[in-house]
């Protein structure tokens, strides 16, 4: 059974880095096959603030001038994966298209400003969520490394003033920390600028996303601590320098991260009432007016959430389902009002909102069959059902790398 570990607050501390070299495989491709494939994956905050064609240069556009000036032979190849508005709990269940279909050698990903965003009622997600893609990669690409960078969040700033570190950042060290990922605290180097004086507004446009400023700040953390493990790197015997399969911790810090995701077509629903099939672009979804219902069964999976799509570039409006688990207990509503629309990059013409239970009062955890109605609204609107989250099985199936 995988035990789990509570990362206590730690106080700030000017060196929290290890002496190890994490970027060892990494380097060694530069150095041997003269290649690199460098996956970005995160949200607004990683593309570079707005997506409304205000963009600005984001921290991860210093990746491949370091790398070419280090490495002049290899062909260095940079390919992003941005979900907007959302931190890693989407991601994570378009990890296959995303991520893995790129085969990557180094993933540089962003989560916490977003984790922090969704405060402490949101870790139920997040947490998991974070964790299960750290985990899974370690566990389906055991020789790719990973760069963890962190973002602000305004409301961070409470305990930054009070000389501890946020709860989730906390979390995002204990998670480098047990998998061997690169970790850039940029939030905290901004956090100190902010603390010693400088405003806020000279670093940041918003309350989470940076401005140009900013985002030179997190372009240089991340080029020290590269400066520091390509240093790391060469104090290494000849004999260490090669690609290894990294180990797969057998505790985990968060009780169970969410390891096995997929996201499940909403057209496998069944028992449905008055749902019509629909498609816009390369999403196929069901579109129920007030009084439809239906159901889904995810077998031995566990439901932890709903997707569901708005329309095109302009939001439509969109009607509330209710749901209810394993045919028992109460109705609950899921009320969109408050959850964030979101595209992708690469498809811009489909907007989204996601939600998981866990932040609508029901158990996290989710259940095996879901029971779902429309809700009648004032704005007449059907709902649109695009899928559905599932988590398919617990634990690691008995992979585990020593």
């Amino acid at each position: 059974m995988v035990g789990a570990v509570v990362a206590q607050p730690q106080p700030l501390s000017e060196n929290n880095m290890t002496d190890q070299c994490l970027l060892r495989n990494v380097f060694t491709k530069c150095l041997e096959q003269k290649k690199l494939r460098i996956s970005v994956i995160g949200n607004s905050v990683t593309y570079g603030a707005a997506f409304d064609g205000q963009k600005i240069d984001s921290f991860y556009v210093r990746l491949a001038p370091w790398f070419k000036r280090h490495f002049p032979d290899a062909e260095i190849e940079v390919r992003t994966g941005i979900i907007f508005a959302m931190g890693p709990e989407v991601q994570l269940f378009r990890m296959e298209e995303k991520l893995l279909a790129f085969n990557p050698d180094l993933v540089v990903a962003e989560f916490s400003a977003a984790n922090a965003a969704w405060g402490a009622k949101g870790r139920g997600v997040t947490d998991p969520a974070t964790e299960g893609y750290v985990r899974r990669l370690r566990l389906l690409r055991p020789d790719t490394d990973m760069l963890l960078n962190l973002g602000l969040f305004i409301a961070e700033m409470d305990d930054y003033r009070a000389g501890r570190r946020p709860p989730t950042v906390e979390y995002l060290y204990a998670v480098a920390d047990r998998y061997g990922c690169v970790l850039t605290d940029a939030g905290e180097a901004l956090a100190r600028r902010i603390l010693a004086g400088e405003k806020w507004e000279t670093f940041m446009n918003d309350g989470i996303h940076p401005g140009p400023a900013g985002y030179a700040v997190h372009g240089e953390v991340i080029e020290r601590e590269l400066d520091r493990q390509w240093a790391l790197y060469q104090q290494l015997p000849p004999a260490q320098r090669v690609v290894t399969a990294r180990a797969l911790p057998s505790a985990t810090v968060t009780p169970a991260p969410w390891v096995w995701p997929r996201l499940v077509p909403a057209w496998f629903a069944e028992n449905l009432r008055d749902f019509t099939p629909g498609e816009h672009g390369r999403v196929k979804y069901l579109e129920g007016w007030p009084g439809a219902t239906g159901s889904y069964s995810a077998g031995r999976g566990r439901i932890v959430g709903i997707l569901h799509h708005l329309g095109g570039a302009n939001p439509e409006p969109r009607a509330n389902v209710e749901v209810r688990f394993d045919g028992a207990g109460d109705w609950t509503e899921l009320n969109l009002k408050h959850e964030p629309g979101f595209p992708e990059d690469d498809d811009r013409d489909n907007l989204f909102k996601r939600q998981f239970f866990g932040g609508y009062g029901l158990p996290a955890a989710g259940c095996h069959t879901l029971e779902f109605r429309v809700v009648p609204n004032a704005d007449h609107a059907p709902a649109r059902l695009a899928g559905f989250f599932v988590i398919e099985q617990d634990g690691d199936l008995g992979f585990q790398r020593k």
